[in-house]
């Protein structure tokens, strides 16, 4: 291997410790040294190339017994950085709970992934280099004629290697969505949820994430508990993506459950934007049911089973979705509240501001009544062009509303100031972000974090994919977990005028709730 690329992978495995917006564990610590110091070694031995591709050729070069020295002494010199490092993530994200991350382990890990990686493109360059010359010899014609062919080949073999990859993941993962826990796999008893007796949506339309929101919505006796007064049961309904064949059919399925159930008659209405698996967080649905005494009904329709990060292409129909649903809702009776959390945010303000847009001049939406968007995917949504408007109000946890004049404010937008679900977007490659060079830097931005092309964005993208680390019955409010703010953030945006609702209990009663549905869905 070249000096200059084992040089430029040690330099981007060292800059792969430095703290990000996430505590890492010991795995995920591997993996993106593995994958710096892959794209760090590409850089440096591609610059020893670069000379040579435009005609320039070295008149001397550097002993390799001085660059085996050099990057020794870069190595030696690395590891007390690393310790130090180390230490500072842990420092930065210290409320995380996480359990720490074991540098040495990880350095262990990262290279022996990186060396395979390097070693096996390496291999495939010899490859195509002997069998070139090969064909060149015995076929004749220019061996990078064959060395191309071979390249187009290889291109072709691995994006065919990769679709037919995808498809099967894909298959399995719509599978596993499309099926019920093995505590829900019965439907619900309850006459007050879509699936129940009587039930115009068939149970098994559901769904896994539609088969939990309607078996798990709160007693009558679990409500009074917490408010000490007379409470009634609420209603929840669910509309799989296989209820019906297009949107417009499943809202229309919506709309004749919620009358069936009497919904209209209720005070509130919830309409959630579910994320890309119909995933609806529980926590807003079971806060409003306890501070409106169960006078209220929750409503999703969902439009994909696959995983968010998978179902971009589905936002067009996720925002008709749910275009369709607001605009059959308005207007007949309960107060609208909407809800939208990461994709489900995303889509629901697309929705939205679709023509004829319902959004006005000051930033609330016409016919809603309490809107709150949660964790918008970065490079997306409304939080750029309406932070400043009358109506709206931007949070980065529920202590920023204490103090705050509330009166006019009809959008909340809670994004975390180290949620890397909020902060990755392509820009990232090439320019620095305003978030990394404001000062002082948002709440859980650690200060030693700092912008490099490529590596931070190949930095955040793994965050990405770390950035809800849930601890069971403990409510945090950093990365994409949300929890621990959406109570507040749900009396102050559907509350408005009932500032003394308490919500201590109602906290302790979400936490009690958590673990119990953690306990079912272990079921096996």
């Amino acid at each position: 291997m070249k000096t200059p690329g084992m040089a430029g992978g040690v330099l981007a495995a060292l800059d792969s410790f430095r703290p990000s917006l996430v505590a890492r564990s010991t795995g995920h610590q591997a993996m993106l040294l593995a994958a710096s110091a892959t794209l760090g070694y590409a850089i440096g031995h591609g610059s020893t190339m670069l000379p040579a591709l435009v005609g320039v050729r070295p008149r001397g070069s550097v002993s390799p017994w001085v660059g085996a020295g050099a990057l020794a002494a870069v190595t030696a010199a690395a590891i007390p950085v690393i310790i130090d490092r180390a230490d500072q993530e842990r420092e930065a994200h210290a409320d995380w709970n996480a359990p720490p991350m074991r540098p040495g382990v990880a350095i262990v890990q990262g290279t022996a992934g990186a060396t395979g990686l390097v070693l096996g493109g390496h291999l495939v360059g010899a490859l195509v280099r002997g069998g070139s010359r090969s064909a060149s010899e015995r076929f004749g014609g220019p061996a990078q004629v064959y060395a191309g062919g071979a390249a187009l080949a290889g291109a072709g073999a691995l994006r065919l290697a990769y679709s037919q990859g995808r498809r099967r993941m894909l298959d399995r993962l719509s599978v596993g969505g499309s099926s019920p826990d093995i505590a829900f796999a019965l439907p619900p008893t309850s006459p007050l949820v879509s699936g129940g007796p009587g039930s115009l949506v068939p149970y098994p339309s559901h769904a896994r994430e539609g088969s939990r929101l309607v078996h798990l919505a709160c007693t009558v006796d679990e409500i009074e508990g917490v408010t000490g007064h007379p409470a009634q049961a609420p209603i929840r309904v669910f509309v799989g993506v296989a209820a019906a064949s297009s949107p417009a059919e499943r809202v229309a399925l919506a709309v004749a459950e919620l009358e069936r159930l009497g919904a209209f008659s209720r005070g509130h209405l919830l309409v959630a934007s579910p994320a890309g698996t119909g995933y609806v967080n529980p926590v807003p649905a079971e806060t409003l049911e306890m501070l409106s005494g169960g006078d209220c009904a929750t409503v999703s329709v969902q439009y994909g089973v696959l995983p968010s990060m998978l179902s971009a292409p589905a936002l067009p129909d996720a925002a008709l979705t749910y275009r369709l649903l607001i605009d059959a809702v308005v207007g007949r009776g309960p107060r609208v509240l909407a809800y939208g959390e990461s994709l489900g945010a995303q889509a629901a303000q697309m929705a939205l501001r679709a023509e004829p847009s319902r959004w006005r001049s000051d930033g609330s939406f016409e016919g809603l009544d309490g809107v709150l968007f949660v964790g918008t995917p970065a490079g997306t949504g409304i939080r750029r062009e309406c932070a400043d408007r009358s109506a709206v109000f931007v949070a980065d946890q529920w202590q920023d509303l204490n103090g705050a004049s509330l009166d006019s404010k009809r959008v909340f937008l809670l994004d975390h100031d180290a949620d890397p679900v909020t902060r990755f977007e392509r820009s990232l490659l090439w320019a620095r972000p305003d978030w990394l060079s404001s000062e002082p830097r948002g709440r859980g931005v650690p200060e030693q974090m700092a912008w490099r092309p490529l590596l931070t964005y190949l930095q955040v993208l793994f965050d990405v994919a770390r950035a809800t680390q849930p601890q069971l019955g403990q409510f945090q409010s950093h990365g994409h977990d949300y929890r621990a703010d959406l109570a507040r953030l749900i009396r102050a945006a559907y509350f408005p005028s009932d500032p003394d609702l308490q919500l201590d209990a109602v906290d302790a009663e979400l936490m009690r709730m958590e673990l119990r549905r953690a306990e079912l869905l272990a079921q096996t």
